[in-house]
């Protein structure tokens, strides 16, 4: 979606939003989204927000594993389609020509569009780490319990539980 989802129970969903993803309980989701809310349990899975993520209860007593993740620049899936369609539209007409995909074209058309195949990708290497660069000043991730197994990462800060834990806010250092 675009923009905000609420749901009151997901289980083993994808969730990609734009905006605010608010569940009451979550279950082996995947989800991606600029901000994410969870006032009730959230185990297993991941949640990915650019913003912030605030659980209440995040992970179970046995020890299931479950990624929360702030400051990731969202891909949008139409994006990260169109990219994957050029690629493959690149891998066919290498083939068309008796080339090898993964050998390097010279000259041609089949060279222009591995040359501007392999700046798209740079250009959005760039751009995600920017941004990403830029997430880190407001990213946090709010718990007020997690359990064992439970995995906080901000930027290169990555914090791996290995006994439960109270209220906690986390944030990178810039």
């Amino acid at each position: 979606a675009d923009g905000d989802i609420t749901i009151r129970h997901a289980e083993s969903a994808v969730l990609h939003s734009g905006g605010l993803v608010a569940l009451q309980e979550s279950v082996n989701c995947q989800v991606v989204a600029s901000r994410v809310q969870v006032s009730s349990r959230f185990r297993g899975g991941s949640a990915t927000a650019e913003d912030q993520i605030m659980v209440k209860e995040a992970g179970a007593r046995h020890g299931t594993d479950t990624q929360l993740i702030a400051g990731e620049p969202l891909e949008l899936p139409i994006s990260e389609a169109q990219r994957l369609i050029a690629i493959q539209k690149y891998k066919r007409g290498a083939e068309r020509m008796g080339g090898r995909s993964n050998e390097r074209a010279k000259g041609g058309k089949l060279g222009r569009v591995r040359s501007e195949l392999d700046g798209a990708n740079i250009k959005r290497l760039v751009e995600r780490a920017q941004r990403r660069l830029e997430l880190l000043e407001m990213a946090s991730v709010q718990v007020n319990l997690a359990h064992p197994g439970v995995c906080i990462r901000i930027g290169e800060a990555q914090l791996t539980l290995t006994e439960q834990i109270g209220r906690a806010s986390c944030r990178e250092r810039v």
